[in-house]
């Protein structure tokens, strides 16, 4: 997809970083790498978001109990974990990517950006909405890890543009 095109007038020789096309192998790698890193910072913040809910249904009581005491609040914290876990593998593969061919450094780059982008929102969300209200105020940090989680969904494109992308790559399976 091209953004835009510049025309250089009287531009000196030497002043030229590298001729037409040749720089966009480094610009991709370049991205893979920035995703590759954002998506490891997102993992970390879901780590974070988990840990909080966790240590927060230990200690609110409800009924005389400690919500951490909830079969459905432990299935959803369950969730939770599957979602970053599932995330923290990607992630790996996606590291690993890095000094494959581009077409397979590209797939990956996609499919990793698809999981984590989903995941960060569901630990997101119901890591906030285990704390009750509080989740939101300025004062707690859940709210901070969410806000992040949700920026970082969509930077680089969220989910929906990298399943065009890996649709449009071809994933190799047919």
């Amino acid at each position: 997809m091209r953004a835009a095109d510049i025309h250089f007038a009287e531009a000196p020789v030497h002043a030229v970083l590298a001729l037409p096309g040749a720089a966009l192998p480094a610009i991709r790698l370049g991205y893979a790498h920035a995703m590759t890193a954002m998506c490891a910072e997102a993992v970390g913040a879901m780590d974070a978001a988990i840990l909080l809910a966790r240590d927060y249904l230990k200690t609110r009581q409800q009924f005389g109990t400690p919500l951490a005491g909830f079969q459905a609040l432990q299935h959803r914290m369950a969730d939770m974990l599957v979602e970053a876990e599932m995330s923290r593998s990607i992630v790996f593969q996606g590291l690993a990517s890095l000094t494959d061919s581009e077409p397979e450094r590209q797939k990956a780059i996609a499919a990793m950006k698809i999981v984590v982008s989903s995941a960060a929102m569901f630990v997101g969300r119901n890591a906030v909405q285990l704390h009750g209200g509080i989740g939101m105020t300025e004062e707690h940090p859940v709210g901070h890890y969410y806000k992040r989680l949700f920026v970082i969904a969509g930077l680089f494109g969220g989910e929906a543009f990298h399943l065009s992308r890996l649709a449009s790559i071809g994933t190799g399976f047919w």
